[in-house]
């Protein structure tokens, strides 16, 4: 994959159904963390409310200057557990987790879920003796009351719309991400027939020997905040999907998310990173993991599917 930090690229992050590799890449491939040459615990794992506890990925941070193979970098034989907090910070409950896979793993009780507005701590140790630790609150569940304009025109004067009973208030305004995934057959297809549906935008900057057209099937839209929303009179809002996340025409899976503190600020850092910014401006990500580096975020989500048409003449 080119890992160079575009803004083009800050489009095309799954937002918060990235791969696993995504912000492994961040971290290696801009300067995002430190400039500390120590190897650290990349923690990667992703809450989300009402789904199963995810798996957790474990690896090893490489300087920017190495190739990043996460065979090699895999964290091996960790104890991992995550934790359920009570609003007195007393532990409910313990989830234990095995590794399955060279440096992921995943709980023992695969039935459990993700409560939503509930905190949850990670705790690892490493065969090396390493403690590294995190926590997360989970958001609130997103309610979509409509989805207006589901069959539209690209960049037409209807625009797709999520009109959503607003998600419990945190201590910042409320903000939301569209992950927006193409449901083109990408295993039947070849690359040329893939490239034929790809919209003006990504279509001028798709280069087919530096990059793989699989790297646009899965995109995000920038944070939106409240000056973006619509809010009715019913205490509801609106918010319209962003033309920018859609980069092939046809069916897509558009998702609302509804992001935790810990992703909201390696999201909004991050992209400050790529924001075109002079040496000694940029700032550092922001990842809240005491003894590594990483994510331990969680999320809400809520989606439907939206089918993008060809405008006249393309």
């Amino acid at each position: 994959m080119n890992a160079t930090c575009t803004s083009r690229r800050s489009y095309l992050l799954a937002g918060f159904l990235t791969s696993t590799l995504t912000v492994l890449m961040l971290l290696g491939g801009c300067d995002t963390v430190s400039t500390d040459p120590e190897s650290e615990v990349v923690v990667e794992a992703y809450l989300i409310a009402e789904e199963p506890l995810p798996q957790v990925r474990l690896t090893k941070s490489v300087p920017a200057t190495e190739r990043f193979a996460p065979e090699d970098a895999a964290v091996r034989g960790a104890d991992v557990v995550i934790q359920r907090l009570s609003s007195a910070d007393e532990v409910e409950a313990t989830y234990p987790y095995e590794e399955t896979t060279p440096g992921v793993y995943r709980p023992v009780d695969t039935s459990l879920s993700v409560s939503p507005r509930t905190r949850y701590r990670l705790d690892v140790q490493t065969s090396d003796g390493t403690a590294v630790q995190a926590e997360t609150t989970v958001p609130d569940t997103i309610t979509v009351l409509d989805v207006a304009n589901t069959d539209v025109v690209y960049q037409g004067p209807e625009q797709p719309q999520f009109t959503i009973r607003p998600a419990q208030r945190t201590d910042r305004s409320n903000t939301y991400a569209f992950a927006i995934t193409s449901q083109l057959d990408f295993e039947s297809l070849s690359e040329e027939e893939l490239a034929e549906e790809l919209t003006p935008f990504y279509a001028d900057a798709y280069d087919p020997e530096e990059e793989q057209i699989s790297e646009f099937k899965r995109g995000s839209s920038p944070l939106i905040n409240e000056d973006s929303f619509t809010f009715n009179d019913d205490g509801t809002i609106t918010l319209d999907v962003p033309w920018i996340g859609f980069a092939f025409y046809g069916s897509n899976r558009v998702t609302i998310n509804a992001p935790d503190e810990n992703y909201y600020d390696l999201i909004r850092t991050q992209d400050a990173q790529q924001g075109g910014l002079a040496p000694g401006e940029i700032p550092n990500v922001i990842d809240r993991v005491e003894g590594g580096t990483g994510i331990f975020g969680s999320l809400s989500r809520a989606g439907a599917t939206i089918t993008i048409e060809r405008p006249s003449g393309f």
